[in-house]
């Protein structure tokens, strides 16, 4: 309920007529490689650490490679807590049940 009417701001629907990806793709590729060119042509230092941490330690130790026995083993204990739990709750009935 509005004292006021506002009205909304016109919306701008366009709808491309025609759009060619192979046209758009060799574009990107051809700023990418311009891009390239210049950065040699003025021997400006860019820093490319992006995985280079990772890499060297690979080289260095070896992958990290985490053990597939350890979620068996988390399982294989669940369902043993899961046993233990079913276990005590029967107990505890039967001797509730020849109490009373």
């Amino acid at each position: 309920m509005a004292f006021i009417k506002i009205e909304k701001p016109k919306q701008f629907k366009y709808i491309p007529r025609f759009y060619d990806e192979a046209k758009d793709d060799l574009e990107n590729r051809i700023k990418r490689i311009d891009n390239e060119i210049e950065r040699e042509e003025s021997d400006e230092y860019i820093p490319n650490l992006k995985g280079q941490f990772r890499k060297r330690h690979e080289a260095l130790y070896g992958s990290v490679v985490k053990p597939k026995g350890r979620t068996v083993s988390r399982w294989f204990v669940l369902i043993i807590y899961a046993a233990l739990v079913m276990a005590i709750i029967y107990l505890v009935m039967n001797i509730l049940t020849k109490i009373s």
